[in-house]
């Protein structure tokens, strides 16, 4: 299984990520998604939201 590596956040990333609800942090760290930036991490992490809202 993959994770992310927080440790690869720039400190932007993890500030949005500490934002999230624990669920959908939990979903994008297990995500076999690559995260690059902070605009893949809002992509991931919105398309999370709308998967739990669905």
């Amino acid at each position: 299984m993959r994770m992310q590596d927080l440790e690869c956040f720039d400190p932007r990333m993890r500030e949005y990520f500490k934002t999230l609800p624990a669920d959908v942090q939990n979903t994008v760290l297990y995500s076999r998604s690559r995260v690059e930036d902070l605009d893949g991490l809002k992509a991931l992490a919105e398309k999370t939201i709308r998967l739990y809202e669905g």
